[in-house]
């Protein structure tokens, strides 16, 4: 009786939408990127984070991207991202306001901020081109 109860209940829920990286990273991959980020003393990856790393890392495997990922968290809560020990940008999802810095060369830089998640995971484009340019897969 409680079975079908619940079988019900589930049935009438709404599931939460396929996210594009499912199925496609491991966990194992994922777990080694933010390694460095979950015994952070700032603070811990929320779930915003959480979705843009699995989006960035979902988009460097598909672009055949498949060098060291370094993700620090630093004192601000920003996460710092390098890519074959090369700076990529940063990313800062937690608190009022948000940012997200993209290299556009060695010495200059662009910068979103007060951007919806699903923008900053669009921007995840310019960092992989920003990689190709610099050809920093070698």
């Amino acid at each position: 009786m409680l079975r079908k109860l619940f079988l019900k209940l589930n049935q009438n829920k709404p599931q939460m939408p396929k996210r594009i990286y499912e199925g496609a990273i491991s966990d194992f991959y994922y777990e080694r990127a933010v390694k460095d980020l979950v015994g952070s003393k700032y603070c811990e990856i929320d779930l915003n984070e959480e979705d843009f790393i699995k989006h960035l890392l979902y988009k460097l495997n598909q672009n055949n991207l498949n060098k060291l990922v370094k993700l620090n968290r630093m004192s601000n809560k920003t996460i710092s991202f390098s890519y074959n020990s090369y700076p990529v940008g940063k990313i800062k999802l937690q608190g009022r306001k948000t940012w997200m810095q993209i290299l556009t060369s060695p010495y200059d830089q662009e910068r979103i901020e007060d951007a919806s998640n699903h923008e900053y995971i669009e921007a995840i484009e310019s960092w992989i081109d920003f990689i190709k340019k610099q050809k920093l897969n070698r």
